[in-house]
């Protein structure tokens, strides 16, 4: 089962795949989609999102974070980024394994790839402070990075060093605990 925001790019390309391998998903959308469509690029790119979301065998619209209002996260501004921010808590506590498609850009953006992927991994804390923790342990796991180069950045298809597709772990987890606790998973289901 595959948890996405059908964000464009990204969350879309997996969501294209999961249906072509008949693995269903859920539409995990960050406020109310008449909200959330505001920040799709064309006529186009919303018309895909509404027909990737009537394909889920579920949507769910999370709830205002209780700081904003709907007039706040009409607009960009700290309020929409903690919507964002709330998707990306929301996928890391209910996912076993992130699937990151991700630039690599480590730079913090509140609900940005590299914030989930910080969470997932525990390298960051709803307090802000480095956290340790063991496997499991509040949505931590691994994080399978897909690289990937976002089009403003000036280098071509086929140009540049060949990218290649890498597993992290939180830090103070081995990659034999997961294995071991997925074929038990495995096992049940």
């Amino acid at each position: 089962l595959l948890l996405s925001g059908l964000a464009e790019g990204g969350d879309r390309i997996a969501v294209r795949a999961a249906s072509m391998a008949k693995i269903p998903y859920i539409a995990v959308l960050p406020m109310p989609a008449t909200f959330y469509r505001q920040d799709f690029a064309s006529e186009t790119s919303d018309s895909e999102f509404e027909t990737l979301k009537e394909d889920a065998v579920r949507s769910i619209e999370l709830p205002l974070d209780g700081r904003s209002t709907f007039d706040e996260i009409s607009r960009p501004g700290p309020a929409r980024d903690r919507q964002y921010e709330l998707l990306g808590r929301f996928l890391v506590q209910y996912s076993q394994i992130l699937i990151a498609v991700w630039d690599q850009d480590r730079a913090i953006t509140q609900g940005g790839t590299s914030h989930v992927v910080a969470m997932k991994l525990r390298e960051e804390s709803p307090t802000g402070r480095l956290a340790f923790s063991r496997m499991n342990t509040n949505g931590a796991g691994p994080v399978y990075v897909l690289p990937t180069r976002r089009v403003g950045s000036g280098i071509g298809i086929g140009i540049g060093p060949a990218l290649k597709c890498e597993v992290r772990y939180p830090e103070s987890s081995a990659p034999e605990d997961y294995d071991a606790s997925y074929k038990l998973l495995d096992r049940f289901n």
